[in-house]
């Protein structure tokens, strides 16, 4: 049988169970501390981060900083992806609208060539197809 760890703390003895009991820290973490090479008063006395799923520590500033950080790099990360669509559909149909201008100018070119060769008949601007006006007397 083994005995039992003593620590002695503040001028008291006590086991490591014992000490557990009376500060509140599991026996296990106080093991997991002191083999880390905490000392008995800090083993003894550093609060127990709380965890778990629905448990969070209050975010020291540090991390709020590197927090707003992160955020603010993904919005701009975002914001570039979303501008590059932007300037590659507006490209696009930019693109295509030239395109169909282009097949609109080569259409009039080639209507104007074939008024040219008088495949077209010329209408002219101002056509007078009304009679010529008659002037009445009333006397």
């Amino acid at each position: 049988m083994t005995s039992p760890h003593l620590l002695t703390y503040r001028g008291e003895t006590n086991t490591i169970t014992g000490w557990g009991k009376k500060v509140g820290i599991r026996p296990a973490v106080i093991y997991m501390r002191l083999g880390q090479g905490w000392t008995i008063a800090r083993a003894l006395t550093t609060p127990v981060r709380p965890r778990g799923p629905n448990v969070k520590a209050a975010p020291p500033i540090m991390s709020g900083i590197k927090a707003f950080e992160r955020d603010h790099l993904a919005m701009k990360r975002q914001l570039n992806r979303t501008l590059r669509l932007f300037i590659r559909q507006t490209e696009r149909q930019m693109a295509e609208l030239g395109r169909d201008l282009g097949r609109t100018l080569a259409a009039q070119i080639d209507l104007h060539a074939l008024m040219g060769r008088g495949v077209v008949s010329f209408v002219p601007e101002k056509t007078n197809d009304r009679a010529s006006p008659v002037t009445r007397d009333f006397s």
